[in-house]
Parts: structure tokens; C-alpha cells; sequence
């Protein structure tokens, strides 16, 4: 009797120990990716460009050219539309950036103002509206709010991280390296790794390096396609309709599509504030880009993201807003951006591992 009870309690604390072990070991995961944010951002981007180029090295090697010159040709070709097109966007994207920055106080009063002239636009327009509400408790209320000095500040950092954030960018020079050595030395460093499992994991890891390369080179690329096509349209229909800084303004438009749910309403969130404080602001003008930011996401959801990019990413709405809040509360940003990959590549880490498990 005494027996059992003794292996009933080791047993509790070896599973307590067990349990204990595995809290520490993932808070000190964290922790390391949380220290180590910004080495592995870099290292992050560096795959993305590497994943962007690795197929059309491929393709010049299945037609007999050396890999090495396949890539310095391939890298040559990509890195220069690259530099070309940065230099061309940086210009005048920062341009646009400190025009922006200087309007800021401008455009929070011009909104201001907008926001307290609205009751005598409804009273006029809607006499019958009068008795019903009290436009002047209204008016005291907006203009408590102080608008101008709430957005301002948040407006200011904004700009100031877009900023910081294009001239990071346009500084790097290690991601074009880290992404040639990824290119070159994938190969030899996937044969390492797989020479150091045993040969009873050896078929695991062959079929888990497989599923995670197709997968995540096919969803970088067609996000990559996807974000640019987004941008280039943004960028035409703010044109079209005259928008102030439509060039920044579309390229923010595309860039936060990447963020599952409330990319696209943060997306065109800056251009409609934009168009109400314009001078020759025009009801109209807002109502049709908003128009165009619906027909934009509905391009996007029926058309390019099916098309280009597919369904193999799929998580669920509640693994994803999960993975985005955690991951932005370690990288930021960016980790916005990698979240859904990052999940998606332990997805099918753990899928694979369960199907070797029941295998066996």
C-alpha cells in the first residue's frame, strides 16, 4: 500500500517537474526571441528575398548553368530592379513623408474643425433632425475631445517610424548578403542537417523539410506578388482620385494587407482621413474611396489571394489573432507580417510529427 502511494506521488512530482521544466524552457524562449527581435527580423527578411529568388535559380539550373551563376546572374538582375526601384520610392516616399509630417498640424485642426461645423451641415440639411438631437451638447462634446492634440502625437510617431523604418531599409546592405549565403549555402547546410538525425527520423525529416519548403516558398512568393499588385492598384485609384501623397498612401495601402482582419481598414484608414482634411474636400471624393477600398479587398479575397496565393496557410480566426498579438507583442511590426508563416511552419511541423507518431 505504502508502495503505490509512493510511486502515486513520484509519479505527481515527476509530472510536476515535467510541467515546471517545460514553463521555464518556453518563458526563456521567449525571452531569447524577445532579446534577439531584431537579428532575427533581419534574418526573416533575408529568407523572404532568398525564397523570392530561389525559383528562377532553379529554373536556369534545370537548363545546365552552374548554380553559382545562376545566382550571381539571377541576384544581379533582382538586387538592381531592387536598388532602382528603392532608390526611385525612398526619394520621393520620404518626400512625401516630411511633406506629410509638416501638414500634420494642419490636417488635425482642418479636422477639428470639420468635426464641430457637422451639426450646422446636418441642421441645414436635415431640418427635421433639429428637434430631435441636441446638435449643441454635440459640438461641446467634439470639440472637448481635442482632437488636434491627441492625433497629433500619435500622427508624429507614425511618420517619424515610417521614416526611421525607409531609411532603415534603404541603409541595409547585410540582407542581400545573408539571402546570396542562404542561396548558396541552403544545399550544403539542409544535407548537414539531415546527416546529424538518425536514420530512425531520418524519412520524418526529409517529408518535414519538403512540407515547410513548398509551403512557405509558396506563400512568401504569392504574398510578395499579391502585396505589390495590391500597391500598384492603390496606388492608381488614389491617383484617379487625387489624393494627397496617393504614392505613400497606396504603398501603406498594400503593405498592411499583410495583416490578416484589420490590415485593410488600417490600410485606407490614412487615405480617408487624407481626403476629409483635403481644402477642396468633396463628400463625393471620400464615398468613392471607400468605394474603392471595398472593391480593392474584393479583388484581393475573390481573385489574388485564392489565385496567387491559395488556402494553404489557413489557421482559423482564433489561432490567428492569436499568433499576431503575440507576435507583435515581440517583434512588433514586423511580427505582423511573420506571424502567420512562422505559425503556419509549426503547423506543419507538429502535423507531420503527429502523422509519424500514429505511423509508428
Amino acid at each position: 500500500m505504502r508502495g503505490e502511494r509512493w510511486s502515486s506521488r513520484s509519479e505527481g512530482l515527476l509530472q510536476f517537474i515535467a510541467v515546471s521544466t517545460g514553463v521555464i524552457a518556453l518563458a526563456l524562449i521567449i525571452g531569447a526571441l524577445y532579446i534577439l527581435r531584431r537579428i532575427l527580423a533581419l534574418f526573416a527578411v533575408s529568407l523572404f528575398l532568398a525564397y523570392i529568388i530561389s525559383p528562377m535559380v532553379n529554373l536556369l539550373e534545370r537548363h545546365n548553368v552552374n548554380r553559382g551563376v545562376a545566382i550571381f546572374i539571377i541576384s544581379v538582375l533582382i538586387l538592381g530592379m531592387i536598388g532602382s526601384a528603392t532608390f526611385v520610392v525612398v526619394n520621393r516616399t520620404t518626400a512625401q513623408v516630411r511633406n506629410l509630417a509638416a501638414s500634420i498640424p494642419d490636417i488635425t485642426s482642418k479636422l477639428d474643425t470639420k468635426l464641430s461645423n457637422l451639426s450646422d451641415r446636418l441642421t441645414k440639411r436635415f431640418p427635421q433632425l433639429a428637434d430631435r438631437i441636441d446638435f449643441d451638447t454635440v459640438s461641446e462634446f467634439i470639440s472637448k475631445l481635442k482632437l488636434t492634440e491627441k492625433i497629433t502625437p500619435i500622427l508624429q510617431a507614425t511618420v517619424s517610424s515610417m521614416g526611421s523604418f525607409i531609411s532603415v531599409i534603404s541603409m541595409a546592405v547585410v540582407v542581400p548578403f545573408l539571402s546570396l549565403f542562404m542561396l548558396i549555402s541552403g544545399r550544403r547546410f539542409r544535407k548537414r542537417l539531415i546527416d546529424m538525425v538518425p536514420n530512425r527520423y531520418f524519412e520524418t525529416t526529409l517529408v518535414l523539410i519538403h512540407e515547410i519548403d513548398k509551403q512557405l516558398g509558396s506563400y512568401l512568393r504569392g504574398r510578395a506578388i499579391e502585396t505589390i499588385v495590391l500597391s500598384a492598384i492603390a496606388v492608381l485609384g488614389l491617383a484617379l482620385l487625387k489624393v494627397r501623397f496617393y504614392g505613400l498612401l497606396g504603398v501603406i495601402t498594400g503593405v498592411m494587407n499583410l495583416i490578416p482582419y484589420v490590415g485593410p481598414v488600417l490600410g485606407a484608414i490614412p487615405a480617408c482621413i487624407m481626403i476629409l482634411v483635403d481644402p477642396n474636400f468633396k463628400p463625393i471624393i471620400l464615398i468613392l474611396a471607400i468605394i474603392f477600398f471595398f472593391v480593392l479587398q474584393f479583388i484581393d479575397n475573390m481573385i489574388l489571394f485564392p489565385l496567387i496565393v491559395g488556402k494553404s496557410m489557413d489557421l482559423g480566426p482564433i489561432t490567428t489573432l492569436f499568433v499576431l498579438l503575440v507576435s507583435a507583442k515581440i517583434f512588433g511590426f514586423l511580427g505582423l507580417i511573420i506571424a502567420i508563416p512562422a505559425a503556419a511552419t509549426l503547423k506543419v511541423t507538429l502535423e507531420v510529427l503527429r502523422a509519424e507518431l500514429r505511423g509508428g
